[in-house]
């Protein structure tokens, strides 16, 4: 069993109220408590969907115009991000069909983040993201792969001003290194992904006919 730390993700603060303003600012503490760090000068659509929403939650006259600008954005950021981002555009997309008064889809929105599963882009990574859902202790997986990514990087470093004959070595040392230092950092989506699908199930199972 993966070992997920206890983070309070309350949703039923994003679904019980229509007030904009109070909904939007639950969905930003729960998107920074997932870890996730919002930068609205971005020009991803995840981000696009941020602003607009933050723009809705103060507008008077143009809320559900904003809101329907941050459910494109939300819609298209699903289809372009992986893992926690992807997560964390359901959620929001979820919430703004909900804001929107539509609940059908605000529901269906919200139960795809239980079929979220880690990307993986390959070998290496797909077999770091079992261990780190299978290890008791994810951050041992995450020490083997900073070991591997200094050690690759060093070899490599190492090998460089030897010649032609080391270069490959030196090459594959490096390449090495820096994939192990991806899967590193990618890793941690696990346990955010894994708590956020909890929360959801726990959320669907006590108020699925009350969204």
């Amino acid at each position: 069993m993966l070992k997920v730390h206890n983070m309070s993700i309350d949703l039923s603060s994003l679904f019980t109220t229509v007030k904009v303003a109070q909904s939007v600012s639950s969905y930003f503490n729960i998107s920074k408590g997932l870890g996730y760090k919002i930068d609205k000068l971005m020009g991803s659509e995840l981000e696009a969907g941020f602003r607009a929403l933050e723009q809705a939650s103060v507008s008077i006259n143009e809320e559900k115009t904003l809101l329907r600008e941050a459910r494109n954005s939300f819609n298209k950021a699903i289809s372009l991000e992986t893992n926690l981002k992807k997560g964390i555009a359901y959620l929001g997309l979820s919430l703004t069909h909900h804001l929107l008064c539509d609940q059908t889809n605000a529901l269906n929105t919200l139960e795809k983040i239980l079929c979220l599963e880690i990307e993986a882009s390959n070998v290496l990574e797909n077999l770091a993201y079992k261990l780190a859902r299978t290890e008791i202790n994810k951050e041992e997986v995450e020490k083997n792969m900073t070991t591997i990514y200094i050690a690759g990087l060093g070899i490599g470093l190492l090998c460089m001003p030897l010649g032609a004959v080391a270069t490959p070595f030196a090459m594959t040392a490096l390449l090495t290194g820096g994939v192990c230092g991806e899967v590193r950092n990618r890793i941690r989506d696990v346990e955010p992904i894994e708590n956020l699908k909890n929360s959801v199930k726990h959320y669907l199972d006590n108020n699925k006919y009350c969204l």
